[in-house]
């Protein structure tokens, strides 16, 4: 049932022309070369120190890993990370 609604929430979306993040819940997530990680729509800071940043999403989890992490903005739905970034994945 969860899937069928899926579908139908991203057939709507693309006929509507919205973005599947926005339609679907899911995160976006920018990065900018290997200095900074912007997330858009997460869920909360589970993990942090200066090598490793993990941050609830929909579905999810995204993992953030470098050197001398910061956090230099955070918000209700979104964050900034700086710092020498050395990789980014989704953990289900």
């Amino acid at each position: 049932m969860r899937s069928k609604m899926k579908e139908l929430h991203k057939a709507m979306a693309e006929s509507l022309g919205l973005p599947l993040d926005l339609a679907l819940d899911l995160p976006r997530v920018i990065v900018v070369g290997a200095v900074q990680v912007i997330i858009l729509n997460h869920r909360g800071l589970i993990q942090y120190s200066k090598t490793k940043l993990v941050a609830g999403v929909g579905g999810g989890q995204v993992v953030v890993d470098g050197e001398g992490l910061e956090i230099e903005e955070i918000g209700p739905e979104d964050m900034a990370v700086k710092g020498v970034i050395r990789s980014v994945h989704m953990e289900a």
